[in-house]
């Protein structure tokens, strides 16, 4: 690929990994107590917190994203998950009736291979967004009640 779809590739690959990041279920830090916490996505942590899902921006070939998410952005194999395969992309392009250019056939398959890798990367608790910070981008009301209600709960029982 030259220079240009290069350049592309950076900025689709950011956003996917960042989806992948946020689709991500931590591997939960070590259990303190015998009970084990409900685990949720990183998405559903952050709004459930008020906060919002940190994306970023894609100025160029949005629509691959469209076209990714539309296919799916992983097969499942017998070994877990694979990358979209050649195969079920042109299944997905027949049924639309999508004329795809071969450059943006091989970049789907590559962002899904990204999607892949940054998901199972992104178990890693301590493992950095792609984009941002999004634990930032808290609701202050919401995690003030929470801590309000945290606190009356720890008073109670004294």
């Amino acid at each position: 690929m030259g220079k240009f779809y290069e350049r592309v590739y950076r900025g689709l690959s950011r956003y996917v990994r960042q989806a992948a990041w946020f689709s991500a279920v931590p591997e939960p830090e070590s259990r303190k107590s015998g009970e084990e916490a409900p685990r949720k996505t990183r998405a559903k942590s952050i709004t459930d917190n008020g906060g919002k899902l940190l994306y970023p921006p894609v100025y160029i070939a949005n629509h691959l994203l469209e076209y990714l998410w539309e296919i799916g952005p992983v097969e499942h194999g017998g070994m877990g998950m694979d990358p979209v395969s050649y195969r079920e992309i042109e299944s997905w392009r027949r049924g639309t009736g999508i004329e795809l250019k071969p450059w943006e056939l091989r970049m789907l398959r590559r962002l899904s291979q990204d999607y892949i890798t940054e998901l199972n990367q992104s178990a890693a608790p301590d493992r950095s967004a792609p984009f941002g910070d999004p634990y930032m981008q808290f609701s202050r009301e919401i995690v003030g009640k929470k801590v309000s209600s945290a606190m009356r709960a720890l008073a109670k029982k004294e």
